[in-house]
Order: structure tokens, then C-alpha cells, then sequence
């Protein structure tokens, strides 16, 4: 199904050719392979037989898909210039004692073919006891393209009119980074003024998102010339 779509949004030139495709597979822990499903319909229907029934083949019946169909997958995406992404889940292995007790479903094939592999986790937000959102956070565990191992936080709101709150996720990133001076106390000084996290998060919705990141960006190129001591006050 993915390369028939791949083949004719090329074909139909849907979009340029220079754009990616972009797909997205939610989630790869869901998929059921065909050999499985068709037992599933069969004991639905009451035809079920003996050999229909589920077995130890089953259980690995999505990592054998999944080691057939991956390196069809990674040739597609290279040539219909296509970014293909599966979401999947994180599941605990039982007896672990040493190293990372966590898999996720699917076999090997998954992380050996991926370029990018990003482990999400999040916690939960609170306004006294009520959970207002999630604290998300991203770790780069593989990276074909660029250096790995990169992490990130955001924060999502269960509020729809906030959503993913991307000023104050910069804000936050800008005082964990240095970009804002912060005294003792935690409070940001510009100029002879004091202020609060939640008194910058709001200035800075004012301003437009391209001019906060075009600040950004010059203070990097300062610091590149061995300047470090350089803040977003304007």
C-alpha cells in the first residue's frame, strides 16, 4: 500500500518533485500481519480449526513481516524521495536486571533500517490537583543524518486553545541555555528590571516567532566569535 502511494503521488505529480512525501504509520505495535488476521476472522466466524489456532509463530508473525518488508521500505523512501514514519510503543522485557529493560514491538528490523529513532516519554503538569498538560520530552537515540543522542523538552496543554505552547518551550530553552541572565533567585534581569518566567513567556507572545529565532540566531553567531556572555534583552 505505501509504495503504490509513494508511486502515484509521483506519477500524478500531486506535489513538486523537490517536496517530500511525508507518511505516517500509527503505530507499528497495532499492525497485524495477514497470516494473523486471518485466523482472527476465522474463530470470529466460528470456523476456526485446530491448526487455526494462535501459536508461537503468531507471536513473532509482526517481526517476520516487518524483517521482510523494511529493506522494500527503505529502497521506496530513497527513491520517491519519502519520509516514512512509524510510530510505535515502548514495552518492558520481563527478567531484565542489567541495561535497558525496554523493547518495542516489531523485531530488529525497525531500528536497523530507521535513520532517525526519537524516544518520547512525558510527565504530567499540574495546577494544584488539577493536570492541566504534559511535560514531553524527546531523546534521539539513533541519527543516521546528524549527531545522536540530542534531547529536547516541550509542553503540551490539554487546553486546545494552547496546545503545544511553543513560546514558553523557547523561554524555558532560553534560560536553560543562557540566553536570558537569571539572578539567585530565578528571576530574569533586563536592564535594572526584574521579572518572572511568566511575566517573558508573556512579553514574548507579542513578538512574532521569526524575530525571537532571528535574535537567537545572531546571539549564536556572536558566541561563535568567543563571545558567551551575550542575551536576548531587546
Amino acid at each position: 500500500l505505501i509504495g503504490t502511494i509513494l508511486k502515484l503521488v509521483r506519477d500524478e505529480e500531486l506535489i513538486p518533485e523537490s517536496a517530500p512525501i511525508c507518511i505516517v504509520a500509527d503505530s507499528l505495535a497495532s499492525m497485524v500481519p495477514n497470516s494473523k488476521a486471518e485466523k482472527f476472522e476465522k474463530m470470529a466466524e466460528g470456523t476456526a480449526k485446530d491448526k487455526d489456532q494462535l501459536n508461537m509463530n503468531d507471536n513473532t508473525a509482526l517481526a517476520r513481516a516487518t524483517s521482510a518488508n523494511f529493506p522494500t521500505l527503505a529502497l521506496w523512501a530513497r527513491k520517491y524521495n519519502a519520509c516514512i514514519i512509524f510510530l510505535n510503543q515502548v514495552r518492558t522485557k520481563i527478567g531484565v536486571m542489567f541495561g535497558d529493560p525496554t523493547t518495542s514491538p516489531g523485531g530488529d528490523s525497525p531500528k536497523f533500517y530507521a535513520s532517525v529513532r526519537i524516544r518520547l516519554g512525558a510527565s504530567v503538569m499540574k495546577d494544584g490537583k488539577e493536570k492541566i498538560g504534559q511535560d514531553v520530552g524527546a531523546e534521539c537515540i539513533k541519527n543516521k543524518v546528524a549527531p545522536p543522542y540530542g534531547k529536547c523538552t516541550w509542553k503540551f496543554y490539554f487546553d486546545p486553545t494552547r496546545g503545544l505552547d511553543v513560546i514558553e518551550s523557547l523561554v524555558e530553552y532560553m534560560l536553560d541555555e543562557g540566553y536570558l541572565p537569571k539572578n539567585a533567585s530565578g528571576r530574569v534581569e533586563i536592564g535594572d528590571k526584574k521579572y518572572t518566567k511568566s511575566q517573558i513567556v508573556e512579553m514574548y507572545r507579542e513578538k512574532p516567532l521569526a524575530e525571537i529565532i532571528a535574535a537567537l540566531q545572531a546571539i549564536d553567531d556572536r558566541r561563535s566569535k568567543d563571545n558567551p556572555t551575550e542575551s536576548v534583552e531587546e
